[in-house]
């Protein structure tokens, strides 16, 4: 059975939270994903997952770089 093994309660936060915010939440709940629920009804908007941080941090050094880069040419 799936109740045997799933992981109970979740963890969330509001559209408005911080990406540190998440971070820290995933981390102090040692979980890969954290649910972003609507404040006025608790309705579900997304999903931010391990990946997804990663993802923006790629996103981030790469526009940092082609910054430094595009620096050099000038």
């Amino acid at each position: 059975q799936v109740g045997e093994v799933m992981t109970t309660g979740m963890v969330t936060v509001f559209p408005d939270a911080t990406l540190s915010e998440v971070v820290r939440s995933l981390l102090s709940s040692k979980i890969h994903r954290v649910f972003v629920i609507r404040e006025e009804d608790g309705e579900l908007e997304g999903v931010i997952t391990t990946v997804d941080v990663m993802r923006w941090l790629d996103w981030c050094g790469r526009e940092k770089d082609a910054l430094r880069e595009s620096g050099r040419s000038t």
